[in-house]
Formats: structure tokens, C-alpha cells, sequence
């Protein structure tokens, strides 16, 4: 079972080449650690990818959750958006 699923919703890249992947979270733990995980498009596995864990977002009131990977990663070259996709950890 994995550690957690993100939705992601939105993608940021900050400017010391870290990816910021935010949105809604189901998570059998209450932060997510660094660990390997799998980017999919409804079933279909498009990459893989190394989480360094999750981030505090300063605001308290959503409900939204935030992840990074310092792993460079091409989302348009995946044929991916900045959201619509899922991120599960592998286990």
C-alpha cells in the first residue's frame, strides 16, 4: 500500500531547480517522507521519481498539501500539464 497519492494540482518551479508539486493528499502518515515514487495519468505509469518530502505550506486554512524533488523532470516531454496527474509512492 503506498505511503501516500497526491492529485496534484499545481507545479512550481523555484529557482534553485526544485519542482513544488501541490494538492489534495491521501496519506496513511501524517508528513510524507523522501522516498521513490510513480507519476500516472488515470493508470498509466508516465515516470518515476525521487520525493524529497514534503513541505509546510504557510497557509494553515487549505487543505492543499505540498511535495518537492530536487530530480530534474520534463513534464511537457511526459505530455503532462502543471496538474491533472497523481504522484504515488511506491510503497
Amino acid at each position: 500500500m503506498p505511503i501516500f497519492q497526491m492529485t496534484v494540482q499545481d507545479t512550481f518551479r523555484l529557482s534553485n531547480g526544485t519542482t513544488a508539486f501541490v494538492g489534495q493528499v491521501e496519506s496513511s502518515g501524517n508528513l510524507i517522507p523522501p522516498c521513490a515514487c510513480k507519476i500516472f495519468v488515470g493508470e498509466e505509469l508516465k515516470a518515476l521519481l525521487w520525493i524529497d518530502g514534503e513541505m509546510i505550506l504557510e497557509k494553515k486554512t487549505s487543505t492543499h498539501r505540498a511535495i518537492s524533488t530536487s530530480q530534474v523532470i520534463d513534464l511537457t516531454a511526459l505530455g503532462l500539464s502543471s496538474g491533472g496527474f497523481s504522484i504515488r509512492s511506491k510503497s
